[in-house]
């Protein structure tokens, strides 16, 4: 038996985490909320982890756009890219919001709620988050607004908004188009949304090199270590 340090502790319980419907956020505490991830293992892929950090790093870049086809790996991305964020104390703040209606699992397609549906609920969850006074929950959306704007004027923080083109409210757009200089977004997406200071990045198909790393961190999962036996064509 030995103690662990924190660091230590975060990283045996990020190995073991098993993702769960209930609990949208592994990381939700005061200024902070991150998406649970929706891998049991990250695969990571040099070059699409590298844009992305460079990206949320370089001054000029307000939205940091991720754009693919459906599992493409979007979601994982910009999620691993949050996380480390805040691990290493990139923001002041980090905001999380998904507007995905389904998630497939082993039991098949299952319905969520999804969090972002209106601009009054991403509004309501930077307040939230925040922990910003509650009155503010009762203004109209306008007043509102100019509020948060006005509240993030000067900070650094770091939007994720994920599943943007389910979006319908064009309000949601006009506003990331229209962050306070220091803010970042990071978001995921089908199409181009956002047009303003915007780097995007084309997320495709895995590597062969990636598709290999991918299938075979599967054989650690219960009744599937036949899988370390499969030759890489198999895989």
């Amino acid at each position: 038996t030995r103690i662990l340090p924190e660091s230590e502790a975060d990283a045996i319980s990020r190995q073991l985490f098993l993702p769960t419907l209930g609990k949208p956020y592994i990381v939700d505490e005061s200024g902070f909320r991150v998406l649970q991830p929706e891998y049991d293992s990250f695969t990571y892929r040099q070059e699409l982890c590298t844009r992305i950090e460079s990206s949320l790093s370089d001054t000029r870049v307000a939205v940091t756009s991720l754009i693919g086809i459906g599992g493409a790996g979007k979601t994982a991305l910009a999620t691993w890219a949050t996380l480390r964020a805040f691990e290493r104390n990139d923001f002041e703040f980090i905001v999380s919001i998904t507007a995905k209606d389904r998630v497939l699992t082993t039991r098949g397609i299952h319905g969520l709620e999804p969090s972002l549906g209106s601009f009054e609920t991403l509004l309501n969850a930077i307040i939230e988050t925040l922990g910003f006074q509650q009155e503010l929950l009762k203004l109209s959306n306008q007043e509102k607004a100019n509020a948060v704007r006005q509240l993030l004027e000067g900070t650094k923080g770091l939007l994720f908004v994920d599943n943007l083109e389910t979006v319908d409210d064009a309000r949601i757009i006009t506003f990331l188009d229209e962050l306070p200089k220091g803010v970042r977004a990071i978001t995921t997406s089908r199409i181009s949304r956002v047009k303003v200071s915007v780097r995007p990045i084309m997320v495709g198909a895995l590597s062969d090199e990636e598709i290999l790393t991918f299938v075979r961190k599967f054989s650690a999962q219960a009744g599937m270590a036949y899988i370390e036996k499969l030759k890489d064509a198999a895989c």
